[in-house]
Order: structure tokens, then C-alpha cells, then sequence
């Protein structure tokens, strides 16, 4: 839609990245995407573009990789660093949560230097983020929150590293990443690259 601006002209939005739709839960799949009847969506800040169009790239890349029937891995690190308060945390959450409605059951990580830091800057984000219809959360010792789709979103801590090894991970985000042990980045990293998959690091 268009808005009109004072002294004339209009000012229209622009669907950078979207994903997910109406999930039939018998079916376990996505329907018809015009009968989504009221579409979540996120505003950007001017600082925010340019990482959220990159994102949309490279989950398109992704997509079609997935539904290929020869997968060329197309491995990544994703660094949004800037100034504080640019918005760089919130909009690398918009793209996690983004990957969990666009690929069902994946396994996503949100990482943290401690707890406290994890429930400032990612706990309370995703429950402004997230309408509580669409998840079930379990705290501790998982902190996780399960998607319909049966995606998978941990919101993990850098404490101690070697939890950061625990199997299958599809994308990863570290949160503060200049603040972490170099582990914290080392030890997902593996398994996002056999996934074909993103880290991302946001860091001031």
C-alpha cells in the first residue's frame, strides 16, 4: 500500500524477504499462500536493509539448493556489524525466525555470551517478535522454542562451548560475536557448513 507524504508524493512499501504461509498441521505442509488472512509483517529501519536483501538472496540460493536434485553447498558467514542501537541483533532474529518458516523441522542456534545477555537482547526480542500461536517454548535446560512446522529455535549460550556441539545445526547466530570464545563460532560452524547452511554474527 501507498501512503501519502505532506508536500506531495507517496510513500510505498517493499516486501524485501518473506517466509512461511498457512501451515496445515495434518498435512504438515504450507497451502495456498494467497489464504494467509493476516500476514505478519516487519517493518526495517534504513540500517537494517541492506543485510535484510543479502538474507533474501541467500535464502533463495538456499531453497532452491534444497529441492535440487545435486546440492552445490554455497557456505557463508554473514558479519552485520555497525554502531549500537542500528538494529543489527533484531534484524539478524528477523532472518531466524524468517529460515524457521521457510524450512520446516530445521535447526536453528541463537547464541549468547550468558543467560542474563541472552534474555535482554534475544528472549525478550522473540516474544515481542512472535505471536504465541505459532510456538511452543520449554525453558530450562533447552530454551527452545518449537515452531508448527516443527522447526526448531535454540537459544543457546556461549558459557560453555561444548554445548555448542551437539549434532545437526541448519543456521546459527552469535549475538555479540567480538564478546565470545572463538569456539563459540569454531564448533557450529561445522555443522552449518555440512547443512549447507549460514552463520551469522552480529557485533559491534
Amino acid at each position: 500500500d501507498a501512503a501519502e507524504i505532506a508536500g506531495g508524493g507517496q510513500l510505498r512499501g517493499e516486501i524485501i524477504v518473506r517466509g512461511g504461509g498457512r501451515w496445515d498441521t495434518l498435512q504438515r505442509r504450507y497451502g495456498d499462500p494467497d489464504k494467509v488472512e493476516k500476514p505478519l509483517v516487519y517493518d526495517l529501519m534504513e540500517s537494517q536493509i541492506e543485510v535484510a536483501r543479502w538474507f533474501a538472496s541467500w535464502l533463495a540460493r538456499y531453497l532452491a539448493r534444497r529441492s535440487a536434485v545435486q546440492r552445490r553447498r554455497d557456505i557463508r558467514t554473514l558479519l552485520n556489524y555497525g554502531a549500537r542501537g542500528g538494529g543489527k541483533t533484531v534484524v539478524l532474529l528477523y532472518c531466524v525466525v524468517c529460515f524457521c518458516l521457510s524450512v520446516p523441522e530445521c535447526i536453528t542456534y541463537v547464541v549468547s555470551r550468558s543467560r542474563p545477555q541472552a534474555e535482554i537482547d534475544i528472549t525478550r526480542n522473540l516474544r515481542q517478535l512472535l505471536p504465541p500461536s505459532w510456538y511452543t517454548y520449554r525453558a530450562h535446560p533447552k530454551y527452545a522454542y518449537t515452531f508448527l512446522n516443527g522447526a526448531l529455535l535454540r537459544d543457546m549460550t556461549a558459557d560453555s562451548p561444548e554445548d555448542l556441539k551437539q549434532g545437526r545445526v541448519d543456521l546459527c547466530l552469535l549475538n555479540e560475536g567480538a564478546k565470545l570464545d572463538r569456539r563459540a563460532y569454531a564448533y557450529p560452524l561445522g555443522r552449518v557448513k555440512d547443512q549447507g547452511g549460514l552463520m551469522m554474527i552480529a557485533s559491534n
